[in-house]
């Protein structure tokens, strides 16, 4: 498969390039800009998709940008290109109206507390896919053509919509999302939307994963992993941010990771690793043992326990 192409200028906050094909994992400081590109490629394939200008955009820009940025998304030499300039003092946006051929689907940091107490965050563009499926999967939509099916038994529970409610099934008894386990309900909530194909098209879809792994425990990031790495063997494109080492070690080892979950699956494509150091993004092997901003401070926790 062809990859996506993701460079980003923005002087003084994020600069470099990255490719999407299979799962891609970003990783950096907090306050480094990751979910800030996350969002940005979003607006870039939403304006490519509706031939309009995410105000997003402007938001972003308005409080981080002093002059010119540029975020393109794209491959074979089309390229979606999203402009922001503040040089005549309110930002002004624009893009090229390249057709890129993608959607994006942002699943955000704070998808747990949206799906349990129907958190309504301020409205930006990047939440409206994900606003989207959701809403489909509150009212019992369907897409079998693009459905996944799980081995029996993958997780415990079971998400339920009724009267445009969520609930969480488990054991033959139902309870209401806000009462049920932050791990499971996160989970069960990714499990149905493959299950029921309301991710769209895996040829033409792009996933971005904001700290997704957050609060799991192990066993379900374990099981996290091996989702991710079944959305990327179907052909979905997964751009991810995480802080968590051990994550990116399970996916790194998503053969070892579907072999103790007692699944044959062979997933082909190794994950790619991007890190932000100082400003600029990096490419690092996902088997590299000193990933910057991260392995010094364990090193230096060890050795000052010895």
């Amino acid at each position: 498969m062809e990859p996506l192409k993701i460079s980003v200028q923005f002087p003084g906050f994020i600069t470099g390039d990255l490719e999407v094909n299979g799962i891609t994992v970003l990783m950096g400081q907090p306050m480094s800009g990751k979910t800030t590109l996350l969002r940005l490629v979003y607006d870039v394939l939403y304006a490519s998709e509706l031939g309009v200008v995410p105000v997003e955009a402007s938001v972003i820009a308005k409080e981080f940008l002093d002059g010119e940025m540029k975020v393109s998304v794209g491959k074979r030499g089309v390229s979606g290109v999203l402009t922001c300039s503040t040089f005549e003092g309110d930002p002004s946006c624009d893009y090229n109206k390249e057709k890129v051929g993608y959607k994006g689907v942002f699943f955000p940091s704070d998808m747990e507390y949206i799906l349990k107490y129907n958190y309504s965050p301020v409205y930006y563009e990047s939440y409206s896919e994900f606003f989207t499926v959701l809403n489909k999967l509150r009212a019992k939509v369907e897409d079998k053509y693009y459905a996944v099916k799980l081995q029996k038994g993958f997780i415990k529970s079971r998400l339920i919509a009724r009267d445009f409610q969520l609930y969480e099934e488990v054991g033959g008894k139902q309870f209401r999302a806000e009462l049920a386990s932050s791990s499971s309900l996160k989970l069960s909530f990714l499990v149905s939307l493959l299950e029921k194909g309301l991710l769209g098209d895996p040829k033409s879809t792009v996933l971005l994963f904001d700290d997704v792994q957050e609060g799991l425990h192990a066993e379900y990031m374990l099981r996290l992993a091996y989702l991710l790495g079944l959305m990327a063997s179907k052909g979905y494109k997964i751009l991810l941010t995480t802080h968590n080492v051990g994550f990116l070690s399970l996916l790194a080892c998503l053969r070892g990771v579907a072999k103790t979950l007692g699944y044959n699956d062979e997933f082909g494509l190794a994950p790619a690793l991007y890190v932000v150091k100082d400003k600029h993004i990096e490419e690092y092997s996902v088997a590299s043992s000193a990933i910057p901003t991260y392995t010094e401070y364990s090193l230096s926790v060890y050795k000052n326990c010895t």
